[in-house]
């Protein structure tokens, strides 16, 4: 692993949580100031989405086919710059929808950044791919501190002839922020890690060599050519569909529960969310530990069952409850932490072992899939949850189904989700493919 490299791939991550951290909170202040209705916050929410699963693959599959980052990172750094300068000086809400889709094509290159960082993990794939991911949750952590303790506290001042004031300085500052990750990035794309044909030729011939040693973990022999998806890689994307699905409908829907049944003000509700990012934190941390000694197919499936069992949790609560009733905030928190703390195990290991099934040609196009399922998921779960809120016995229906399909998947493949299991025939790939070992 190229340090250099990495550590400025784990800054780009740092910045796209800084992002979130700061604008999400302030956004639905900054639309209404200008005059615009609060319905056009799920617009420009929902549209950075829509932009960042419309280039989720694209990037990953350009990525793949010039095997080199170069291009795709400078794109979209120059949309996060482009679009934070636009959000931030240009205050009329047409301008804003169109630079929240502009910032939304920085965030599509977060599949083909994480492939580029698999392919120079070697058998720390876990443990490297884990703590990458964790700063994003970290950077969201960071966001929200910054924008309450420091952000808050700026007196308006002009950039270049433009007013930096009290509703507009938290968009300025991510602008700083993406001038510094593509400085960062310039430096980190120098040590890039690239595909050398040669070497994967080589290291097959010393494998060959070490058939023997090997044999007694094999289970699986290729006996045909691969397909473009494997049963492996299925699986883990539908996890991640399950999982951001199930994140993306609860913050679309806990936010009213707790202000207009609970009675909970701005504030409480605020500590609440800082409560779960802290979560998430720790669970985070939790998973790269693992990692290191244990195969992530177990957090997957540990992950998924803890997620069955709190989406039902949920579906009984609101079946025979109301949102008014006493155990409904007991539950709702209780069930909230076990799913934020179930969603780092999901992502790192769909990560991870999408990663180990896919070849040096193909991890950013598969880490894209990912990223677009996910992107997909975060539109639709806020969607659904908003319309069915009323229907309170309904909502979660959804997320069972869901969780019982993808945890039945994941358990009549069990063995064939260790890569180390199998043994490829690079004669039937047609050019040399080799699974990276965890």
């Amino acid at each position: 692993m190229n340090k250099i490299f990495y550590v400025g791939m784990c800054f780009w991550y740092l910045a796209l949580g800084t992002e979130y951290g700061i604008i999400v909170p302030t956004l639905n202040a900054y639309i209404t100031s200008i005059g615009a209705p609060e319905a056009y916050m799920g617009y420009c929410v929902g549209l950075y989405y829509l932009a960042s699963l419309a280039v989720s693959i694209v990037f990953g599959r350009f990525v793949d086919r010039t095997q080199s980052l170069k291009w795709t990172y400078a794109i979209a750094i120059s949309c996060g710059l482009l679009g934070y300068y636009i959000f931030t000086f240009y205050r009329t809400i047409g301008w804003i929808i169109f630079a929240r889709i502009i910032s939304g094509v920085n965030n599509g290159a977060y599949g083909a950044i994480i492939g580029r960082v698999a392919l120079d993990a070697g058998e720390n794939g876990g443990v490297l791919i884990g703590f990458c991911l964790l700063q994003r949750e970290a950077g969201l952590i960071l966001g929200s501190m910054v924008s309450g303790f420091w952000i808050s506290s700026w007196d308006d001042f002009i950039f270049f002839g433009h007013q930096v004031d009290e509703l507009n300085r938290y968009g300025f500052f991510i602008f700083i922020v993406w001038i510094v990750a593509g400085i960062t990035g310039l430096v980190a794309l120098r040590n890039e890690p690239s595909f050398d044909q040669k070497a994967e030729i080589m290291e097959e011939k010393i494998d060959e060599k070490n058939d023997e040693k090997k044999d007694e973990k094999i289970e699986f022999i290729q006996v045909g050519s691969l397909p473009f998806l494997a049963e492996p890689i299925i699986i883990c994307l539908m996890s991640s569909f399950s999982i951001y699905f199930y994140q993306s409908m609860l913050e679309g829907t806990v936010g009213t529960i707790f202000r207009d049944y609970l009675g909970l003000n701005q504030g409480q509700i605020i500590i609440i969310f800082t409560v779960v990012g802290f979560t998430a934190l720790l669970s985070y941390v939790i998973s790269v530990v693992f990692s290191y000694k244990f195969h992530l197919k177990y957090a997957l499936a540990f992950s998924q069952s803890l997620n069955l069992g709190t989406s039902s949790l949920f579906a009984l609560m609101f079946f025979f409850g109301n949102f008014r009733d006493w155990f409904v905030g007991p539950g709702l928190a209780i069930g909230g932490f076990f799913v934020i703390f179930s969603i780092p195990p999901t992502i790192i290991a769909s990560a991870t072992i999408i990663s180990d099934f896919s070849t040096s040609e193909n991890k950013s196009t598969y880490q894209g899939m990912r990223c677009f399922v996910e992107n997909m998921s975060a539109i639709f779960g806020p969607l659904w949850g908003a319309n069915m809120i009323r229907l309170r016995s309904w909502v979660y229906a959804p997320i069972f189904v869901f969780q019982i399909s993808t945890l039945y998947m994941t358990f009549s493949s069990w063995k064939r989700l260790d890569a180390r299991k199998f043994k490829h025939n690079a004669k039937l790939n047609g050019k040399p493919e080799k699974l990276q070992l965890l």
